[in-house]
């Protein structure tokens, strides 16, 4: 026997439903409408195995592989299983769909009846996706959006002054890559509620979120300014926390599935001797990597990976500073790899994080700092 659901939309894992069916996992990017068709053996079914029960929308078949189970009692502990096992489910897929749809938490896992598994290139696209990227206009920030452009992703990119946003989108354009742009400075809560706005408006929803918009402050503890030090928390940690629960809330949460990549730096591991003296800097990152931690925890239920990416020491406008008043060697001699980040070094590690290929990694603090992290004095 069989009923006819609505499909309303979807995102490139995820096809959201109504009624009995929630969501199903989705092997191709792409919306699919109309409608699908629910089939299982009878309506009064007690048990499910991927046999006798599945979905089709359109001519693509999906079947019953488990569920994610809820932390509610009662509920069974069944874990996605793979294409080679079978599981029972020992509850009519209505009835729990239909209890996962009010709760919002536990929902069938379906897996394309047809797909065995997808390659690498394929895990690591993100063709039909978007992304927004704060801090975008030069060094890190427009490192990583060509990674996201060029693995397919649709851009909208942020920084204050819309001159190097220009310029940022002519570079990114010539290398075939779709982007828009948005000036907006998200230390001010006025600055984040508007690039939101814009966001959503032009993106329609975002998929992936880069938290790189960043500040420094360059002093000794007790002689650093209360006025730096407010500039720094409301940038690297408030303007991070509101942006990310504004797309969080109004686009990720609805839609079961996001990427959160906040871009937190190795000095949220300690301090410097002898090198950099910015206190407000360091314990700002290291506020942004709890941040990631407590997130992931919380977010993980709604189908959200949160990670941190830790950068070492990368030339850049913010860097430069350091750069030239310590001098490139005496840095570079205390890297294990004995070099600077370069132009490439955070392509890689971002991919993982935002593409299926990292789909079962999350609250991930990840340095990319040459090894220095690896490496202990005294």
């Amino acid at each position: 026997m069989a009923s006819t659901i609505s499909v309303q939309g979807s995102h490139p894992r995820y096809t959201v439903g109504t009624d009995e069916f929630p969501r199903s996992c989705a092997s191709t990017p792409g919306k699919a409408t109309g409608s699908a068709t629910f089939v299982r053996s009878d309506d009064d079914t007690r048990s499910m195995s991927r046999k006798n029960a599945g979905i089709h929308i359109g001519d693509r078949a999906f079947t019953c592989v488990g569920y994610r189970a809820p932390p509610t009692p009662g509920w069974p502990n069944t874990r996605p299983v793979d294409g080679s096992a079978k599981r029972t489910c020992a509850v009519t897929l209505r009835q729990r769909a239909a209890e996962a749809m009010n709760s919002r938490q536990g929902v069938p896992f379906f897996l394309d009846a047809n797909m065995t598994s997808r390659t690498v290139q394929e895990l690591f696209s993100l063709k039909g996706r978007t992304a927004l990227v704060t801090g975008g206009s030069r060094g890190l920030g427009l490192q990583m959006a060509h990674a996201l452009g060029e693995a397919g992703a649709r851009l909208l990119i942020s920084a204050r002054k819309q001159a190097e946003l220009d310029s940022a989108a002519a570079e990114l354009s010539a290398a075939g890559i779709e982007v828009e742009t948005f000036a907006a400075d998200v230390g001010d809560e006025a600055g984040v509620s508007a690039l939101v706005e814009a966001a959503l408006s032009r993106l329609d929803h975002v998929d992936i979120l880069v938290n790189n918009a960043g500040a420094s402050w360059g002093a000794v503890a007790e002689e650093h300014p209360v006025s730096a030090w407010d500039k720094v928390m409301n940038l690297n940690v408030r303007g991070l926390f509101l942006l990310t629960r504004e797309i969080g809330s109004r686009s990720m949460i609805p839609r079961r599935s996001g990427r959160v990549i906040n871009i937190a730096s190795v000095a949220a591991l300690g301090g410097n001797v002898k090198l950099f003296q910015a206190i407000g800097y360091h314990t700002s990152k290291g506020a942004v990597v709890t941040f990631t931690k407590a997130l992931a925890a919380e977010w993980g239920r709604y189908g959200i990976n949160v990670n941190a990416l830790a950068p070492g020491f990368f030339p850049s406008k913010m860097a430069n500073g350091v750069i030239e008043m310590v001098g490139a060697e005496a840095i570079t001699s205390n890297l294990p790899l004995g070099r600077f980040g370069g132009d490439e070094d955070l392509k890689g590690p971002l991919l993982l994080l935002a593409s299926d290929a990292g789909r079962h990694i999350s609250g991930v603090f990840l340095p990319v700092d040459g090894g220095s992290s690896a490496v202990i004095t005294g």
